[in-house]
């Protein structure tokens, strides 16, 4: 079987999305055969002009004349969604279509787009949710297609966490000041969905009660700037460190160092949290987490069996569950290792392979 997957995100290009296609594509089953035509050299998007997509049209249409593929994987609905559905009434080809949250979220926004998505994926043999909050919102607004949901989350390449020597452990906790400290550790962009801001909140509650507790904010972004000014505000300037520079090492060995994980994501309007690999990487560590209520991320967060998940605007939940877990090792240990076993579940291999075999049921 040979697939054609067409995105406008892919590696090198960085962001979760992209990350997400480049380890499906790595992951795919040997015995079969995935092409990638992505946008690194402007094969998709014309730089000026009316529909910049009319490229893609273009590109696709030479590509599926000359080579025969059997199934064709959309990467985005919207605009590429639409040069596929426009090149099923003229080629037999059978397509599935990725939907991540935000795209479908930016979709159902508006009545043109939502009018476009919908005889996308009408036409379409396979509707691809990353998470089961999307797969729900696609079911709802066209039931007609429920039938053809399938739900392939994000995974990680292995269970066991990458190996961190001793000695850059330890580098790392007397750097920072971090002997005797409890851990709490976000990692990831920083952008206001994220929750950093409710988190430094909740650290302000719990110094008090936990003076050597110490919060490590790994990532950078948008919204770092007000980060720092908020945790000078609120008088945390030595219980917060931000790292913006960390490698891909360094965020290993905070995971390792951490006792307890937190993202309190929240919706921000069509954006939410897809999914949360930071969560998985987490638990591959052995550490629980807390999570923000929001979107894709109890698909990532088993509550109360992996982690904690809490209301994320109310800044006194999460305080809660950080005071919770610090106040009970035999709970944190518990919500760890139950993490690290369930992540067989997500491993890239099995969710490729996933994805392969219900292609070939469509086809």
């Amino acid at each position: 079987m040979r697939c054609l997957l067409v995105t406008l995100e892919y590696p090198p290009f960085y962001g979760g999305v992209a990350n997400y296609y480049g380890h499906l594509v790595q992951a795919w089953p040997p015995e079969d055969e995935i092409v990638v035509i992505d946008n690194k050299e402007g094969q998709l998007l014309a730089p000026r002009g009316k529909w910049p997509w009319r490229r893609s049209f273009a590109t696709l249409w030479r590509t599926l004349r000359q080579s025969h593929f059997d199934f064709l994987l959309v990467g985005q609905i919207l605009p590429l969604g639409t040069v596929v559905w426009l090149l099923s009434f003229i080629l037999p080809i059978k397509y599935g279509v990725f939907l991540h949250g935000m795209d479908w979220g930016e979709a159902a926004a508006r009545p043109r787009k939502m009018w476009l998505a919908k005889r996308i994926l009408g036409r379409s043999a396979l509707v691809i949710a990353v998470n089961s909050y999307t797969a729900e919102l696609i079911k709802r607004a066209q039931p007609s297609v429920s039938g053809r949901v399938v739900i392939v989350n994000p995974g990680i390449d292995n269970v066991s966490p990458p190996f961190i020597a001793p000695e850059y452990l330890a580098s790392l906790r007397q750097r920072y000041n971090l002997d005797n400290c409890s851990i709490l550790l976000t990692v990831g962009r920083v952008v206001e969905r994220k929750g950093v801001d409710k988190v430094l909140e909740a650290m302000s509650q719990l110094l008090p009660y936990y003076p050597k507790l110490r919060y490590i904010i790994v990532g950078d972004g948008p919204y770092l700037k007000i980060c720092k000014e908020l945790a000078v505000d609120l008088g945390l300037n030595e219980a917060v460190i931000f790292i913006t520079d960390a490698d891909d090492n360094e965020k290993a060995a905070w995971y390792q160092l951490a006792d307890i994980f937190v993202m309190a994501s929240r919706s921000k309007g069509s954006d939410f949290e897809g999914f949360g690999i930071v969560y998985l990487e987490a638990n591959q560590a052995g550490k629980p987490v807390i999570a923000g209520q929001s979107g894709g991320v109890r698909d990532a967060v088993v509550d109360g069996e992996t982690g904690l998940m809490v209301d994320p605007q109310s800044s006194e939940a999460i305080a809660q569950a950080v005071r919770r877990l610090l106040d009970d090792e035999s709970l944190r240990r518990r919500l760890g290792e139950t993490g690290q076993a369930r992540l067989s579940q997500f491993l890239w291999s099995r969710q490729a392979r996933l994805l392969r075999d219900k292609i070939k049921e469509v086809l």
